[in-house]
């Protein structure tokens, strides 16, 4: 029996250089596309934001000018509200001092008119009013008005008294604390005479009511009561 013995043999297609050259080529091609399409990309890319930056910038510019406006525009309306509230503030006071005046002028005119033409039957010597103000912790400013109703022929004379009567019942003489001599706590008027000062009050000593008495000779003594306005304060409270 006889074997055949066959032989196989492969065979081996070689490319030619060109065909490694082109697919090379090929290679170095799409690369080469792809390297630009990705720079192309990147470029528009950068473009769109740098325009999308400028165009951020020129809002944000927009909006800081905005911004600056409103600030200016609030700063305007503040200043104006802060004159508008100074010159209201000083309308206020304006009006407030003028109705104080007008107060004044009233009070004046009344108490003129009082000794000209008094009502009632009064006539003669007459307490009108006596007004204390503090001047520091210790320390009045006083003023007492007397006045001739009706009959204004001579001037009226005589000798005036004011006495603080003080919570512990103490009283004092206000013209001494004042420092005017007895010789020197006369009046002398025709119409009518104010008397005015400051008294300095002793430590301690809290007046309650003010005892005003004036003489002349030959008549009756006259006298008036007044409340002493801090305790007038505290009894309404």
């Amino acid at each position: 029996m006889t074997k055949n013995n066959t032989s196989q043999y492969r065979v081996v297609e070689r490319k030619s250089p060109i065909w490694y050259i082109r697919r090379w080529l090929l290679v170095v091609l799409v690369l080469a596309t792809v390297f630009i399409a990705g720079r192309v990309e990147d470029y528009y890319v950068r473009r769109q934001l740098a325009d999308h930056n400028a165009e951020l910038q020129v809002e944000v510019g927009l909006l800081q000018r905005e911004l600056a406006m409103e600030k200016q525009t609030r700063a305007a309306l503040s200043q104006s509200r802060q004159v508008d509230q100074m010159a209201s503030s000083e309308l206020q006071i304006s009006l407030k001092t003028l109705q104080d005046t007008v107060k004044e002028l009233e009070k004046e005119n009344a108490f003129y008119r009082s000794i000209m033409n008094p009502s009632g039957e009064k006539s003669g010597l007459q307490i009108e009013s006596f007004t204390v103000l503090p001047v520091a912790a210790d320390r009045v400013r006083y003023r007492l008005v007397l006045a001739q109703l009706r009959s204004h022929e001579k001037n009226l004379r005589g000798r005036i008294q004011v006495q603080l009567v003080g919570t512990d019942n103490r009283t004092l003489d206000l013209f001494g604390l004042a420092g005017i001599k007895p010789e020197s706590q006369k009046f002398d008027f025709r119409y009518f005479q104010n008397l005015e000062g400051e008294a300095v009050l002793p430590p301690g000593f809290v007046p309650r009511h003010v005892r005003v008495t004036a003489s002349q000779d030959g008549t009756p003594a006259v006298e008036r009561q007044f409340v002493w306005p801090q305790a007038e304060q505290q009894h309404v409270q």
